[in-house]
């Protein structure tokens, strides 16, 4: 039996991402333990814009499996240390805003 990926059509990432991209998409096998997962094609965390890519599964037994999908780089959110809690209590939406110490 060929290995098993999860992996959505799609995937948006902030410009600058310093993670594996790897570990955002699941490479199983009901046999094997230890899928070889790859990233075929070219994209730059760094760069905005869409990559069309795809991935491929290798099991230990040869098996493999294939799957494309877009990875979408978009522009770094602007970082804010506030906070919005919003209480809904008795019918009344309140927003209370918190000030967070910068880390």
């Amino acid at each position: 039996n060929s290995p098993l990926i999860l992996v959505s059509n799609e995937y948006t990432i902030e410009e600058g991402y310093n993670g594996k991209l790897e570990d955002r998409i699941i490479c199983t096998d009901d046999y094997d333990d230890n899928v070889k997962c790859d990233i075929i094609g070219t994209y730059n965390l760094d760069e905005i814009g869409t990559y069309p890519l795809a991935i491929s599964a290798v099991d230990n037994s040869g098996n493999k499996i294939g799957k494309k999908f877009n990875l979408k780089v978009i522009p770094e959110v602007e970082k804010n240390n506030n906070i919005d809690i919003i209480d809904n209590n008795d019918k009344h939406n309140y927003i209370i805003r918190q000030r967070l110490p910068l880390r």
